[in-house]
């Protein structure tokens, strides 16, 4: 999955973004390979993770920093007070503004539901306008 999505070096992500799609059946590790995938990908980039479910949204982020995401999280969802992800130091808001002022540059993972998506979407042009630097 990593090799069809790999930009090269000081190319920029196309306009639409890098997406995948993983089909496997349950309990088989779809949300470890795109924990990985993500990670090797762009280790200390901007990404969007968009789950289903508010119960897989904190399974998702769990496991995403069991992989390594230990960097700046937020999710875009009203689990202001969950005690689970107040734990993992997720911050939450279903706030565009909020999340802008939160993380407007820098490295961050973004985790969504599909009816949060629409506040995630309104801050996302700083998650596709991004090139990856130069290796070297």
């Amino acid at each position: 999955m990593v090799r069809e999505l790999d930009i090269p070096p000081g190319q920029h992500i196309p306009a639409g973004g890098l997406r995948a799609q993983v089909h496997s059946a349950c309990g088989t590790g779809k949300t470890l390979t795109a924990a990985t995938a993500a990670r090797r990908m762009v280790p200390q980039g901007r990404g969007l993770v968009v789950v289903p479910t508010l119960d897989l949204l904190t399974q998702t982020v769990r496991a995403w920093q069991q992989v390594g995401h230990v960097g700046p999280s937020v999710a875009v969802c009203p689990l202001q007070d969950d005690p689970e992800l107040d734990a993992m130091d997720v911050r939450c808001t279903t706030i565009p503004v909020q999340l802008s002022l939160w993380h407007e540059t820098g490295p961050v993972t973004i985790y969504a539901t599909y009816a949060s998506l629409g506040a995630a979407r309104q801050n996302g042009r700083g998650l596709r306008r991004r090139t990856r630097p130069a290796e070297g």
